[in-house]
């Protein structure tokens, strides 16, 4: 049942990106199929003003002919046009997304914001399964607490050279809402107790806190286990 919730959850992230594909597939292959008849009809045009005996028969074709094969190219060129527009245009949860990238120093204020915000910090990373799977989870609990002043971070642990190539098309794919931030800092065994004291480092992993509660956890989570410990919380 898990695993089908899961599943349903991934789909509805990726509807809207499925069906603006198909969209943009059929417009081009229409495009293409009107392309390839009038250059057939283009082609016969040619060929029946070559059929002609004399040159007065030609020159008489091709004053009427003149006026239709122009019709036929400016028809050509807008379906290219209409072809290339479509083509060009971004996916359908293309977001132009922006991610900052953080050494330590620079992200630590986000583990100690003193204001009546409940924060929701979660480490994460594209290559990790456990992360991975539970990000709809996350997004789900941001989307409803979000009116609630809870504010979810995901700080990503990949390789900052793969930012462009893996981690925003990861994040446009998922249709992440929340904030995502990269972590670039290689001195680990420094920051990762500054995180917690008892985290190896392994991930998932998260840490959420208000001014009142501060607690870390080195786990996966599901939907309805967030809710347990967001809940009594906001009250």
């Amino acid at each position: 049942m898990l695993k089908i919730n899961k599943i349903q959850a991934i789909l509805n992230l990726k509807g809207k990106t499925i069906v603006l594909k198909l969209v943009r597939l059929l417009v081009y292959e229409l495009c293409v199929y009107l392309l390839i008849q009038n250059l057939i009809k283009l082609a016969g045009a040619v060929a029946g003003k070559n059929d002609a005996t004399d040159e007065a028969s030609q020159a008489d074709y091709l004053n009427k002919l003149i006026p239709n094969i122009t019709t036929m190219i400016d028809k050509i060129r807008f379906i290219v046009i209409i072809a290339f527009l479509f083509l060009a245009l971004p996916s359908a949860n293309a977001q132009n997304t922006s991610v900052k990238v953080y050494s330590f120093d620079e992200f630590s204020h986000w583990l100690e914001k003193e204001t009546d915000s409940l924060y929701v910090v979660n480490f994460w990373a594209t290559w990790c399964a456990p992360c991975v799977k539970e990000i709809p989870d996350f997004e789900k609990l941001y989307a409803k607490y979000k009116t609630d002043k809870v504010k979810l971070l995901f700080v990503s642990l990949d390789f900052p050279n793969q930012l462009e190539t893996r981690v925003i098309p990861f994040i446009d794919r998922m249709d992440m809402k929340a904030q995502v931030v990269l972590l670039d800092d290689t001195r680990a065994n420094r920051w990762i107790p500054l995180v917690d004291e008892s985290w190896s480092g392994a991930i998932p992993a998260t840490l959420i806190y208000n001014q009142d509660f501060r607690e870390f956890y080195a786990r996966e989570f599901t939907f309805d286990e967030l809710e347990e410990i967001i809940v009594p919380l906001l009250k």
